[in-house]
């Protein structure tokens, strides 16, 4: 496919970029750089065969931030990442390994809008989307992490 977009006439094919999204089911930092120099390694080989054919990649890309946030050899080869959220990281990060609770830059501040005692209960003013859209089900702590009390969900 690669040599058919390079060979036709109104198409510029620049590159490739793939994304290490597996790494998201690592379940510790180790797993996700074997999966990252794995992907890589493929991509380096395939950039390899594009060129064997005389196709240049001027363009060689990956993303994921578990991935990028472990820095290896075969990056050397690469010209761009796409890291996701790693300039702020979230929770899911954290639950990775990719960072640290403290490396995490940005968090939601909402209000307690009710206390339920009898159901160990409070609700808070805030939706789905502002807490997480892919940590739920994933987390201990259900839709986030309330910094400085971990006894809360």
């Amino acid at each position: 496919m690669a040599l058919q977009l390079h060979n036709a006439p109104n198409i510029t094919f620049v590159g490739v970029y793939v994304h290490c999204g597996n790494t998201y089911g690592a379940s510790e930092p180790k797993e996700v750089l074997q999966i990252q120099e794995d992907t890589l390694e493929r991509l380096l080989k395939f950039v390899d065969r594009l060129k064997q054919r005389g196709v240049t990649c001027t363009t060689v890309g990956t993303g994921s931030t578990p991935s990028c946030r472990q820095p290896s050899d075969n990056m050397k080869n690469l010209t761009e990442i796409h890291p996701g959220n790693y300039t702020f990281l979230d929770v899911q990060q954290w639950s990775l390994g990719s960072c640290s609770q403290e490396d995490i830059a940005c968090c939601v501040a909402t209000r307690v809008i009710g206390h339920y005692p009898h159901r160990n209960q409070m609700l808070i003013d805030c939706g789905f989307v502002g807490l997480t859209k892919q940590g739920y089900g994933h987390m201990d702590t259900g839709y986030g992490v309330f910094r400085g009390h971990p006894n809360l969900k």
